[in-house]
C-alpha cells in the first residue's frame, strides 16, 4: 500500500510582535451576535492554507473569505526578483481562490500583504497519485481509532474504495503515527495519505459566516488531491452508505449521467442492542436501531466524478453547491448517521441526548450488512469487551477512568494473554507504585512481540526510577527506532542525550524524523536547539527562517524565546527584541524572558533600559545566580544569598 504524509504550506499572520497591530481578518458579523467563546473559535490568524502546484503548470492558494482584506491590505504574490505574479481571484462561499501563473511552482513565493510579508515552499501536487482511484475522503479529531478502522473497512469492504484522502485536524488523543497504524493494513486499501490540517473550525452556531476550516479542506483536497480521482464519496466517520446490493456509491455515481449523486439519511440510535454489553467505546455495528418515524432526516452526503464538476462549482459538506443537480436516480443506496460515535470536538454530545425509541426500529440491510462485516451477531465475551478497550487506552495513551475498577482488579488475577491486556495490567500495577508487578509484564511483552513499543517506552521510566539510567536510555532508543516519529518517545530519548551532552546525536534523531515530516515545527525546533549547542546558531536560526516558523504564528512562547536567545547568539538584536516582545505580551512574568529583553536591550546600547530588565528578572526570581551576576555586571546592589 502507499502511504504518506502530506505537508501543507499556511501563511498566517498574528500581529504578536506588536500587541497593538490589528487583526489581518474582521468577522463578518456584529460583535453583538458573537456570543460565547467566539474570539477563542475564530480564525482571525490564518491568511492561506496552502498554496500548492495544481498540477497544470501554475500554482492555487487557498484562503478564508477576505474580500475586504485583499482591498485593505491589499495581497501580492512574487518571484525570485520581486516581481508581481499574475493572479486570478476566484470566490467560493466563505473562501477564495488564487490561481497564480508562475514560471517554476517549485520555487519559494513570497507573500506581501500591507502588514506582513512571508516566504513560503509551494506544496507539492497529488494528482497524479489519486489519479484513477475512488475516494474516500473525509476530516477526523480524535475520533476513536477502532471507529476509523471500522468507517474505512465499511467503505473498502461494501463500496469498493482502494483509497483514502484524510484530514486531521488536530489530534491529540492520538499521533498520525498511530493513525497511520490503525488504517495501514486494511485489506484492499492500496492508498492512505494523512494530511494534518491545523487550523481552528471556526463558529459553528448556525450561521456560517464565521467558519472556514471544514470548506477549506474540501476545496483543497479537490484541487490538490481529487480531481483526476475516478470518483469520490465525501462522508464522516459516523455515517455509513448501505445498499441493497444492486451497486455500491462508487459504481452508481461512475454509471450516472451528471457525475454527481446525493443521499438522504436516517440517523440511528444510541442506544446499543441488547446483546452488546460494550465495555469500552461502542463501534458502529453495536448500533442497529434506525428511524422509523418518517420525521428523523439527517443532513444528504455525496459523491461525484470530479472530471465532470466544472470550476464554478464548489465542493461542501452536504452537497456540491452553485446550481449542480444530482442524478436523480440513488435507488437502493441510504445513509445512517451514527447518534452513538461522537467525541464533541465538533458539536455537542448527541450519545445522551432524548429520544423516543418507538420511532427506532431495526433495519434488515443495516443489521445483515454489519454481521456479515462484523461477524457480531453473538454476545460479545468480556475478555474480547477488555481486549478492544486495551487497545482503544494505548491509542489514547492514557488509563480510561471509564473501566469500572471492579474490571482493573479482575486484570490483575486472570492470566490474559493478550498484549494490550497486559499493558493495561502494568499500566495499573504503575498508578498504584508497584513498579516490581509492572516490569516482567512490560519485559514479557516486548519480549513475545517486540513492535509494542509502548512497552519499550513505559520500561525506560521503571529503569530509569529503579536508578538503571543505561538500561533506561537503552529501552527508549529501542522505541525510537522503531518509531522515528513518534514526538512521546523522541522527546523522552533526547532527555538522556542532553543530559550527556551529546548534541550530535540529538541532530541526528530529529533527521530520522524530519525525514516524514521535513516541516514540522516541534521537530525543526528540537533540531534548532541541539545545533545551538553545537556552536551552530547561525544556521539554526537560517534553518527556522527558511521554514517560516518565526512569522508562521505556530511558536509557543518557549520556543519563541529559545528564537530569541538564536538571534542574540548571533548578534541579531532587534530580531531579538521583537521575539521577546512577542514572548513579554503573552507571559509578561517570565523571568528568563527579562533577562533576554536585557541581553537585547544592552546589544542595540540601550544601557538604562537593560538594566531595568535584568533588575526586574532578579525580582522574579531572587534565587537565580545567572540574574545575580548580571545585577553585578551593571553595578547594581546584589543581595546577599538567601535574603
Amino acid at each position: 500500500m502507499i502511504t504518506e504524509y502530506a505537508q501543507i504550506a499556511p501563511v498566517k499572520y498574528t500581529g504578536q510582535i506588536d500587541p497593538l497591530a490589528p487583526p489581518f481578518r474582521d468577522p463578518f458579523r456584529h460583535p453583538v451576535q458573537h456570543g460565547p467563546h467566539f474570539q477563542q473559535k475564530f480564525d482571525y490568524e490564518t491568511v492561506l492554507f496552502d498554496i500548492f502546484d495544481d498540477g497544470e503548470g501554475g500554482l492555487i492558494a487557498i484562503s478564508p473569505q477576505m474580500g475586504r482584506e485583499v482591498k485593505r491590505h491589499g495581497l501580492c504574490f512574487l518571484d525570485a526578483q520581486g516581481r508581481a505574479l499574475p493572479f486570478r481571484h476566484l470566490r467560493r462561499w466563505n473562501l477564495d481562490m488564487f490561481r497564480i501563473e508562475t514560471p517554476d511552482v517549485t520555487a519559494p513565493v513570497p507573500v506581501r500583504t500591507d502588514l506582513f510579508e512571508q516566504t513560503v515552499t509551494p506544496s507539492a501536487s497529488r494528482l497524479e497519485l489519486f489519479e484513477g482511484r475512488r475516494v474516500l475522503l473525509f476530516v477526523n479529531k480524535n475520533n476513536h481509532l477502532q471507529w476509523i478502522r471500522d468507517f474505512v473497512t465499511f467503505y473498502v469492504t461494501v463500496h469498493g474504495a482502494d483509497a483514502v484522502c484524510l484530514y486531521d485536524n488536530g489530534s491529540t488523543e492520538y499521533t498520525l503515527d498511530e493513525l497511520h497504524r490503525a488504517l495501514g493494513d486494511i485489506a484492499g486499501l492500496e492508498l492512505l495519505t494523512i494530511t494534518h490540517w491545523p487550523f481552528k473550525w471556526g463558529v459553528t452556531d448556525g450561521n456560517s459566516d464565521s467558519s472556514f476550516c471544514q470548506r477549506a479542506f474540501l476545496e483543497h483536497a479537490r484541487w490538490r488531491c481529487l480531481n483526476r480521482a475516478r470518483s469520490v464519496l465525501q462522508c464522516d466517520v459516523d455515517e455509513l452508505i448501505f445498499s441493497d446490493g444492486s451497486g455500491g456509491i462508487f459504481e452508481k455515481v461512475e454509471a450516472s449521467t451528471t457525475g454527481y449523486v446525493s443521499v438522504r439519511g436516517r440517523w440511528m440510535a444510541h442506544t446499543r442492542a441488547e446483546h452488546f454489553e460494550v465495555l469500552g467505546p461502542p463501534r458502529h455495528h453495536h448500533f442497529t436501531r434506525t428511524d422509523i418515524s418518517g420525521t428523523g432526516w439527517c443532513g444528504k452526503k455525496w459523491a461525484c466524478v470530479p472530471g465532470k464538476v466544472a470550476e464554478r462549482y464548489q465542493w461542501m459538506v452536504h452537497d456540491v453547491f452553485g446550481g449542480m443537480k444530482p442524478d436523480p436516480d440513488t435507488s437502493g443506496l441510504v445513509l445512517r448517521h451514527y447518534m452513538g460515535l461522537n467525541t464533541g470536538w465538533k458539536q455537542a454530545n448527541r450519545a445522551t441526548a432524548a429520544i423516543d425509541e418507538q420511532d427506532y426500529g431495526e433495519e434488515e440491510r443495516v443489521v445483515s450488512t454489519m454481521r456479515r462485516l462484523f461477524d457480531r451477531s453473538e454476545p460479545v465475551c468480556v475478555e474480547e469487551n477488555l481486549v478492544e478497550a486495551a487497545h482503544l487506552t494505548f491509542a489514547a495513551g492514557r488509563i480510561r477512568e471509564s473501566l469500572r475498577a471492579e474490571l482493573l482488579a479482575e486484570l490483575e488475577t486472570r492470566a490474559l494473554t493478550h498484549p494490550w491486556l497486559a499493558m493495561l495490567t502494568a499500566r495499573h500495577f504503575e498508578k498504584k507504585k508497584e513498579d516490581d508487578k509492572a516490569e516482567p509484564i512490560y519485559r514479557r511483552v516486548l519480549e513475545d512481540d517486540p513492535t509494542v513499543h509502548e512497552a519499550a517506552y513505559f520500561l525506560s521510566y521503571i529503569r530509569e526510577r529503579a536508578g538503571d539510567r543505561a538500561e533506561a536510555e537503552t529501552f527508549i532508543a529501542q522505541a525510537v527506532e522503531a518509531e522515528p516519529t513518534n514526538l512521546r518517545y523522541l522527546q523522552r530519548y533526547i532527555t538522556f542525550l542532553r543530559g550527556d551532552k551529546r548534541f550530535a546525536e540529538i541532530v541526528a534523531a530529529v533527521d530520522r524524523a524530519l525525514d516524514w515530516f521535513p516541516d514540522d515545527p516541534a521537530f525543526l525546533i528540537e533540531k534548532a536547539r541541539g545545533m545551538s549547542r553545537l556552536n551552530l546558531a547561525a544556521e539554526a536560526l537560517e534553518m527556522l527562517e527558511a521554514a517560516g516558523l518565526p512569522d508562521a504564528g505556530v511558536l509557543n512562547v518557549h520556543d519563541r524565546l529559545f528564537v530569541a536567545e538564536l538571534c542574540i547568539q548571533c548578534g541579531r538584536w532587534q530580531d531579538a527584541l521583537e521575539n521577546v516582545q512577542a514572548v513579554l505580551v503573552q507571559t509578561p512574568e517570565r523571568p528568563w524572558a527579562h533577562h533576554v529583553l536585557s541581553l537585547a536591550l544592552e546589544g542595540l546600547g540601550q544601557a538604562e533600559a537593560a538594566k531595568t530588565a535584568a533588575a526586574h528578572a532578579f525580582e522574579l526570581n531572587p534565587g537565580s545566580k545567572v540574574f545575580r551576576a548580571r545585577l553585578g555586571k551593571f553595578g547594581l546592589p546584589v543581595p546577599a544569598e538567601g535574603t
